[in-house]
């Protein structure tokens, strides 16, 4: 039988969505950009492996977040109050939450904040991860859905077009003209099983109705993968960490390093300094680092142990400090969990949002970008999945009060951002959305 995890044991999708209240995610933004919509065609599925393993691609390098990044946004929080009505920033479409902030398209002002948009819908999907690139979205889903693989989607028009059709496909991420991805199978072999590291040629995934997916390394049941200066970091579920860098040949990254932890990790974030993963040990649910020799994984900090069982979500970095995102499972009555920010040796500086309603509940994504931190959460862990919302603090200091971006029904999980909106996809109904930065 398939070995899985129980985040995805516990999404079991339905059809009933219509019952609820989900909106109708037909409709198309008025006047998108001209070259930004897809061709609404579908995949037929006949995917071309190319199963050579790769040793001679150049991955160009994959910078971290600028330190100035949303640096134009802040500014815009500090427009002079004197220009508008200071009575009707709650529901002021021109000047909402504070003078000068224009909900665009077709989102309305409410209690200060423009309205998410739906984008798409692939009711069957789980999508758990999601990258942006120029005009389009790539989500992934997999197992348990009955809808898997890769779909490309317009930031704009929706129109989602799957572009890879491998059933235990996860976490793409895009180096340079590339679109990585891996999928946790059994090793690749000639019975049907993908397991390993793939790409896509980037310009193939954003204009044609399938890409190509070629073999760049075999892996048993890898779900992990990040990038940093060109290098890809991804770990197996033998819970070994591989590199594998460019033009060096098979053995280039390295021997595998041992994560101490069961199955393998479920995130995983490099730096210039340090690499940091969240993951599931024996009994607990941890945020290891790699030694100062790079020959193991030892864990630094712990959330959840036998008496509260938990998950690990998304991590990420900055400055001396690493966050992490972990949250219960439910299922032994904790619906909580924690979005912790620590030293780079694991000790707590900060949780934020600690004690408010909703804007701690099951965090899962996170997405960090200058001064800002954004992330999604799961919500209630049961059906019909009520309480999933999209959350904001600064960075800095300890946030007790996160602004709400989005509430509502659909366990929101993978989060990525670009100059104007936050996007996020719902892993138990296949839904897309935005939402306009402050």
């Amino acid at each position: 039988m398939k070995r899985t995890r129980l985040f995805f044991l516990l999404s079991v999708l339905t059809g009933c969505a219509g019952l609820i209240g989900v909106p109708d995610l037909s409709f198309e933004e008025p006047e998108p950009d001209a070259d930004a919509g897809a061709d609404g065609n579908t995949a037929d599925g006949n995917v071309v492996v190319d199963a050579t393993p790769v040793t001679d691609s150049t991955v160009p390098d994959v910078s971290e977040p600028p330190d100035d990044a949303g640096t134009d946004a802040d500014a815009a929080l500090e427009i002079d109050s004197a220009t508008c009505d200071l009575s009707k920033v709650a529901t002021d479409k021109n000047n909402c939450g504070v003078c000068g902030n224009v909900c665009l398209g077709p989102s309305q002002c409410t209690m200060g904040t423009c309205d998410a948009i739906p984008i798409a819908s692939v009711p069957a999907a789980s999508f758990r991860y999601v990258v942006e690139h120029g005009d389009w979205l790539f989500a992934a889903s997999s197992y348990p859905s009955t809808e898997y693989g890769i779909w490309r989607i317009s930031k704009t028009s929706g129109n989602p077009v799957q572009i890879v059709s491998f059933q235990y496909t996860q976490a793409p991420v895009i180096v340079g003209d590339r679109l990585y991805f891996l999928v946790y199978d059994y090793v690749y072999d000639d019975a049907g099983r993908n397991g390993g590291l793939w790409y896509c040629d980037l310009a193939d995934a954003e204009t044609a109705d399938t890409c190509t997916p070629h073999l760049v390394e075999i892996a048993d049941n890898p779900l992990a993968i990040a990038a940093h200066d060109g290098v890809l970091y991804y770990a197996d579920y033998n819970s070994r960490l591989h590199k594998w860098v460019p033009d060096g040949g098979p053995d280039a990254g390295g021997a595998p390093i041992d994560l101490n932890v069961v199955n393998g990790p479920d995130f995983i974030h490099v730096d210039a300094n340090d690499t940091f993963y969240s993951a599931t040990a024996v009994g607990r649910t941890i945020l290891g680092k790699i030694n100062a020799l790079g020959t193991q994984g030892t864990a630094i900090a712990e959330y959840s142990t036998f008496a509260r069982l938990g998950g690990p979500g998304n991590v990420t970095t900055t400055g001396s400090s690493v966050i992490a995102a972990f949250f219960d499972d439910g299922i032994a009555g904790e619906q909580g969990g924690e979005l912790r920010r620590m030293t780079r040796t694991g000790t707590t500086e900060c949780s934020y949002g600690a004690g408010t309603d909703g804007g701690v509940y099951r965090p899962h994504g996170i997405y960090l970008e200058g001064s800002r931190l954004y992330w999604t959460n799961l919500g209630d862990p049961y059906f019909p999945y009520f309480g999933g919302s999209i959350a904001m603090c600064p960075v800095d200091g300890c946030c007790t009060d996160p602004k709400i971006l989005w509430r509502g029904v659909g366990a929101p999980s993978g989060i990525t951002a670009d100059a104007t909106y936050v996007y996020w996809v719902n892993w138990n109904n296949g839904e897309v959305w935005k939402v306009q930065k402050p």
